[in-house]
């Protein structure tokens, strides 16, 4: 997995126990808390009191079930290593898009990376789970001009064909209407030549 390789994290060393995942951040600051809890809702109180009161007002973002939260924060950790601030253990400096994929994870999916069932498909980044919906929240408006441009030349290239066919059904039908006008034209001058040569044959007699 992307920004694991070489850790030495090992699950046969931690016990699996279920808890939460949190995500916190700081009123004024763009730092997000990516910490663990069985009570995450407690654990952000703590952060208000004066022994571990933080300069800034703590905000919880998220908080989701997970059935081995200690591997599951390991592994996040793992993950955004590069985007830890100084110092900052739990706090990383992540742009809004990744804390908003982030939030937008779901249960399973942030289960399938702690397990190692997914790829991140990005070095430092979740994105990737996400696909194309990660596309459109970093350019919704140059996305869905392409996509209405390319939805509108789709219609007028069907419809261009369509005229086309008709064009040639059209050709082909006065075609035929030509040839079966001739074809009449024709046979009713047989017909008149039969009854003109029974007519000059009937005052011969």
């Amino acid at each position: 997995m992307d920004g694991l390789k070489g850790s030495k994290l090992s699950r046969s060393s931690i016990k699996l126990e279920e808890g939460y995942l949190y995500l916190m951040t700081e009123t004024g600051r763009k730092y997000t808390k990516i910490g663990i809890s069985i009570d995450p809702n407690r654990r952000r109180s703590e952060l208000d009191k004066p022994r571990t009161k933080m300069p800034y007002d703590v905000h919880l973002l998220r908080k989701v079930k997970v059935a081995d939260y200690k591997m599951t924060e390991k592994v996040l950790h793992a993950i955004y290593k590069d985007y830890r601030i100084e110092d900052g253990g739990e706090w990383f400096d992540l742009d809004p898009l990744e804390v908003t994929c982030l939030m937008l994870l779901s249960q399973q999916q942030l289960e399938d990376v702690t397990n190692g069932k997914v790829k991140t498909g990005m070095k430092g980044s979740l994105r990737g789970l996400l696909g194309g919906f990660m596309d459109f929240l970093e350019n919704p408006t140059s996305s869905y001009e392409e996509k209405e441009v390319s939805r509108q030349a789709k219609v007028i290239n069907d419809l261009s064909r369509l005229v086309d066919q008709l064009r040639d059904e059209k050709t082909e039908l006065e075609k035929e209407m030509s040839r079966l006008k001739i074809e009449g034209i024709t046979g009713m001058k047989k017909t008149e030549d039969k009854v003109r040569a029974a007519l000059r044959s009937l005052k011969t007699v």
